[in-house]
C-alpha cells in the first residue's frame, strides 16, 4: 500500500518527555539499532539482539563498543544490559549460514531463524516468526516494560529480518498492552514518510556523527560492518508510536490486518498462552540435580503441554516434562534411558492458579502440587548432555495440544530443592482437603494448598442427574450448598459434598383394549432406565404406541434409556378383525362374497344356485359341509375360508310303450357329468323292439347308460308280441347263428331236417331273445331250418353249406 499522505499531523510527542524507565530497544542485526534507532540509545534500558545469536567477535565488538562509550563521556551502558536470547554460535557459524547460505550449515535453522540476504525478499513464514517470538515473550511479558523501539514495518529497506521482527514485536506489543516505536521511513534512506492522522509520533535527533562513526569503526575493524560506509544518518527523523498500549495502529498507515488484545495478563509478568500455536523458551540447564517450579493457570482442562527441557523448539530429544492429562492431573517424564512418568494424585482447576514443582537428583524424581509432595519415582539421571538447552513453554511435545492458559514465577534451579523450600516457593502454607461422594464434583479437589488469610472458594456441583444432598466443612454440615467460601484461612480444613439421585416422572396410559405395565405415573431415577409392557386383551391387538408425541409403532415393549427428563408413552389398542375369504364357482351366488368380520362376531354365509345349477359343495377351512344353502361362522376368532361349487343340471325323460315298462321313468333333474342308467324292461309275453336315445334307434337294448352328462336327453322304449327268426350266415360252412326274438320267457324247439325230411339237428329248450350257434356235422347241401313253439310252427327256413 502507498504511504497515506496527510498533512495534519498534530499528535507529535517530544521525543524528551519519553522515559528511560520500561523502554527497551530490540534489533535485528547487531549493527542495526546503530544504524536506525541510535537516538533511542540514551534512554534505553535494555538491547535485545531479536533475531540474531552472538558469536565471539560480536562480544568482542560489544566490549570495544563499551569502551568507547565510556572514554568519550557517554552515559550509556549498553554492554550489561546486551541481551541475546538466542543460543550463540561460531564466527564461522554466522559467516557461513547468515551471510553466505551454505547448506552445509543449514543445522542451525532448527534453533535460529532461516537466513536472508539484503536481496532475498522471500517473507519470514509464521513459523519463523513465532521463533522469534518465544525468545522475546519473556521481555514483554514483564511489568517492567512499558515500550519497545524496533524495526519498522516496510523492514527500513525492505530486509524481511527487519519485517519479521517487527511484526513479532507488534504482536507480542499487542498482546501485553505495550507501546512500539518504529522509524518513519521505508527507503533506506531516511525519508520520512508523512504520518496519518490518529498514530501518535515523535522526532528524534541524528545528529551525532562522532558517535556513529566511532561505533562504525568497532564494526569494520572487526569485519562486521553491514551497511554503506559513505553515508552518515544525520538531521532529525520521526519515529512512529505504530502500537499504542496495545492498540495497533499499522491499519492506519499501511491497511494491513492487526491483531486485537486478548486476555489480560491475571498477575503482573504472567505469560499467556493461547493453546493454538504459542509457545516461549527460556534459557534451560541441564545439571544432573534440577528443580523446576512454576505457576500456572489452565483456561481449560484438556490434555496440553506445560514445558519441557529440549535441545531446541520441536527437537526429539527432550525429558524433564511437564503436561495435562486430559482429567487435570499433571504428568512428569524424565528420561533415564528410559522414559520414566508419574502422574499426579492432585488436579489442577480451570481458571485458578496452581503451582507445580519437579525435582530430580538421579535416583529420585519427586512431582510437588501447590507445595505437596504428591508422588515420588525412583529414577537415573535425566538427560545432561544437550548442547544448549532451553526450557520450551507451552509447546506441544508429549501430547497434541499446546497450553491454553497463563503460567508465571518459572524458576530453574540447579539442585533438588527440600520439601520446605519447594512450600515456601508454592507460597502455601495451610491444607483445605476436598472430597465429594459418588454423583458429583467439588472444585477444587484434593489438598489444596493455601497461604495465611488467604481465601478459597469451592464450587459443588452435581452431576446430571443428581442434587447435593449437603455439605460438610470440618465434619460439620452447611447445608445443600453449590458454593462454599473459607476466608482468612489461618488452619487446614475439610470439606466434603454427598448427593442424592434425581427421579424423573414418567406418564403412561392405557386406551380400551389392552393394558400398559407399568401404569400411571412412575418415578425413574435420573439416567436409568425403564421398560413399559404393551398387553393387548384377548381379541385386541396393539395399534399405535406414543412416546413423547412420537408414533413408535405397534410395539410390546418400549424402554426409555438413560432418562434425563419428563416422558409420557400412551397404548392405542384395536379389536382384531379376521379376514373371511368367500370362493364361488360359476352356476350360482355367494351373499357378502368376502368380509372382515370383528374378533367374536357370527357371520352368516348364504348360498345361492342359479337356475339349472345346484349346490356341489361347501368347502369350510378345507373340510366339506356338505350341499347347504347357508354356513354360519360363530364366534369368529381367526381368518376363514369358504369355497362353494355348483353343478349343472339337465333333464332326462325316459318313456315306455305298450308291452313294457323302462326303469326309472319319468323326468329326471341330474347334474353335469353325471352317469344315469335306464333298464328297459319288457312286459310278459313282450320282448322289446326298439329303443330310441335323442331319436337315435338303438334296437333292442335291455340297458343304456348316459355317460358324462352335458346336455338334456330322452330316452324312448318299444315293445312287440311279434316273434322274429334270423339265420346268419346263410350259406354257411360249418356253423350258423340262430337268433329268435321273442318275448325272453318263450320256448322253442329247433329242428334241421334234409330234402328228404331226415332230422339232423334238434333242440327243444331255446330260449326267446336268443342267440343260438348252431353246429352242423353234415355234408354240404341244401337243408330246412324248422321252429316250434308249443308245436305249432313258427317260421321254416331254407339253409344252404357250402
Amino acid at each position: 500500500m502507498g504511504i497515506l499522505k496527510l498533512d495534519a499531523q498534530p499528535n507529535v510527542i517530544d521525543f524528551e518527555s519519553i522515559p528511560k524507565n520500561g523502554t527497551i530497544l530490540i534489533y535485528a542485526h547487531l549493527d542495526d539499532d546503530l544504524i536506525w534507532m541510535l537516538p533511542f540509545w540514551k534512554i534505553t534500558e535494555k538491547f535485545i539482539g531479536g533475531a540474531m545469536p552472538t558469536t565471539p567477535r560480536y562480544n568482542t565488538i560489544i566490549h570495544q563498543q563499551q569502551i568507547f562509550l565510556d572514554n568519550h563521556g557517554y552515559d550509556i551502558d549498553y554492554e550489561n544490559n546486551w541481551i541475546t536470547p538466542w543460543d550463540p554460535i561460531s564466527d564461522r557459524e554466522y559467516t557461513e549460514y547468515y551471510w553466505g547460505k551454505n547448506p552445509s550449515y543449514s543445522y542451525l535453522a532448527a534453533d535460529h531463524i532461516e537466513s536472508r540476504l539484503y536481496s532475498d525478499r522471500e517473507p519470514m513464514s509464521v513459523y519463523e516468526i513465532n521463533k522469534v517470538k518465544a525468545k522475546l515473550e519473556q521481555y514483554f511479558a514483564s511489568p517492567d516494560m512499558k515500550r519497545v523501539v524496533t524495526h519498522n514495518v516496510w523492514g527500513e529497506y525492505g530486509h524481511t529480518h527487519h519485517r519479521a521482527l517487527n511484526r513479532a514485536s507488534r504482536e507480542l506489543a499487542v498482546k501485553y498492552r505495550k507501546d512500539l516505536w518504529m522509524l518513519a521511513c521505508n527507503n533506506g534512506e531516511f525519508r520520512d514518510v508523512n504520518v496519518p492522522l490518529g498514530i501518535p509520533y515523535t522526532v528524534a535527533d541524528f545528529n551525532d556523527a562522532d558517535l556513529y562513526l566511532g561505533i562504525r569503526t568497532i564494526y569494520e575493524n572487526n569485519g562486521r560492518w553491514t551497511w554503506y560506509t559513505d553515508r552518515i544518518p544525520s538531521g532529525e527523523h520521526k519515529f512512529i508510536k505504530i502500537v499504542d498500549a496495545g492498540t495497533d495502529r499499522s491499519n492506519i498507515l499501511t491497511g494491513e490486518r492487526v491483531s486485537s488484545p486478548g486476555p489480560n495478563q491475571y498477575v503482573p509478568g504472567s505469560f499467556i498462552f493461547d493453546g493454538s500455536d504459542n509457545y516461549m523458551t527460556l534459557k534451560g540447564n541441564q545439571s544432573p540435580s534440577f528443580t523446576i517450579s512454576l505457576k500456572i493457570r489452565p483456561d481449560r482442562i484438556r490434555e496440553m503441554d506445560i514445558a519441557s527441557m529440549s535441545e531446541h523448539p520441536f527437537s526429539d530429544k527432550n525429558d524433564r516434562n511437564l503436561y495435562m492429562n486430559d482429567a487435570g492431573n499433571i504428568v512428569a517424564r524424565i528420561f533415564d534411558g528410559t522414559s520414566r512418568t508419574i502422574v499426579s494424585s492432585a488436579r489442577v482447576s480451570s481458571g485458578s492458579w496452581s503451582h507445580i514443582a519437579l525435582t530430580g537428583d538421579g535416583r529420585t524424581m519427586k512431582l510437588y502440587i501447590n507445595g505437596i509432595l504428591d508422588r515420588t519415582l525412583a529414577t537415573g539421571h535425566a538427560i545432561t548432555n544437550y548442547s544448549t538447552p532451553e526450557f520450551v513453554l507451552g509447546q506441544a511435545s508429549q501430547t497434541r495440544n499446546y497450553f491454553a492458559g497463563q503460567m508465571v514465577d518459572v524458576r530453574l534451579f540447579g539442585r533438588a530443592l527440600s520439601d520446605n523450600e519447594i512450600a515456601y516457593l508454592s507460597g502455601f502454607n495451610y491444607r483445605i482437603t476436598s472430597a465429594a461422594a459418588a454423583g458429583g464434583t467439588i472444585s477444587p479437589s484434593g489438598q489444596i494448598a493455601l497461604i495465611h488469610g488467604s481465601s478459597a472458594t469451592f464450587s459443588i456441583i452435581p452431576d446430571p442427574g443428581y442434587s447435593i444432598a449437603d455439605v460438610l466443612v470440618n465434619n460439620n454440615s452447611v447445608g445443600a450448598r453449590s458454593s462454599y467460601t473459607f476466608n482468612n484461612v489461618s488452619a487446614n480444613h475439610t470439606i466434603s459434598a454427598t448427593f442424592r439421585r434425581n427421579s424423573v416422572p414418567i406418564h403412561s396410559e392405557a386406551g380400551a383394549g389392552g393394558n400398559i405395565s407399568p401404569e400411571g405415573t412412575v418415578r425413574v431415577d435420573y439416567g436409568s432406565n425403564m421398560t413399559f409392557s404393551i398387553t393387548p386383551a384377548i381379541g385386541y391387538h396393539v395399534y399405535n404406541v406414543v412416546t413423547d408425541g412420537v408414533s413408535q409403532g405397534n410395539v410390546s415393549s418400549f424402554t426409555f434409556s438413560n432418562v434425563t427428563s419428563e416422558h409420557s408413552i400412551t397404548a392405542e389398542f384395536r379389536i382384531n378383525t379376521y379376514n373371511i375369504s368367500v370362493v364361488s364357482g360359476t352356476g350360482g351366488s355367494v351373499s357378502q362374497p368376502g368380509t372382515t368380520v370383528q374378533h367374536g362376531d357370527d357371520h352368516v354365509i348364504t348360498i345361492k344356485p342359479d337356475d339349472g345349477y345346484r349346490i356341489e359343495d361347501v368347502v369350510v377351512d378345507g373340510k366339506s359341509a356338505g350341499r347347504v344353502a347357508e354356513y354360519i361362522f360363530e364366534n369368529v376368532r381367526s381368518d376363514h375360508s369358504i369355497s362353494v361349487s355348483f353343478r349343472k343340471l339337465y333333464s332326462i325323460t325316459a318313456s315306455a310303450g305298450e308291452g313294457g315298462s323302462v326303469s326309472p321313468s319319468g323326468t329326471f333333474i341330474v347334474p353335469e357329468d353325471s352317469v344315469f342308467t335306464v333298464q328297459v324292461i319288457p312286459g310278459r309275453g313282450y320282448r322289446i323292439l326298439n329303443v330310441v336315445v335323442d331319436n337315435k334307434s338303438l334296437q333292442d337294448v335291455g340297458e343304456y347308460t348316459f355317460a358324462d352328462v352335458r346336455s338334456d336327453h330322452n330316452i324312448s322304449a318299444f315293445f312287440t308280441d311279434k316273434i322274429e327268426i334270423s339265420v346268419f350266415p346263410n350259406p354257411f360252412r360249418d356253423y350258423f347263428n340262430l337268433k329268435i326274438k321273442s318275448p325272453s320267457d318263450f320256448s322253442f324247439t329247433v329242428y334241421v331236417l334234409t330234402l328228404t325230411n331226415k332230422i339232423v339237428y334238434r333242440n327243444d329248450e331255446i330260449r326267446g331273445s336268443t342267440l343260438e350257434q348252431i353246429f352242423l356235422n353234415s355234408k354240404p347241401g341244401i337243408y330246412f331250418l324248422k321252429v316250434y313253439k308249443e308245436n305249432k310252427s313258427v317260421s321254416t327256413i331254407k339253409l344252404i353249406r357250402h
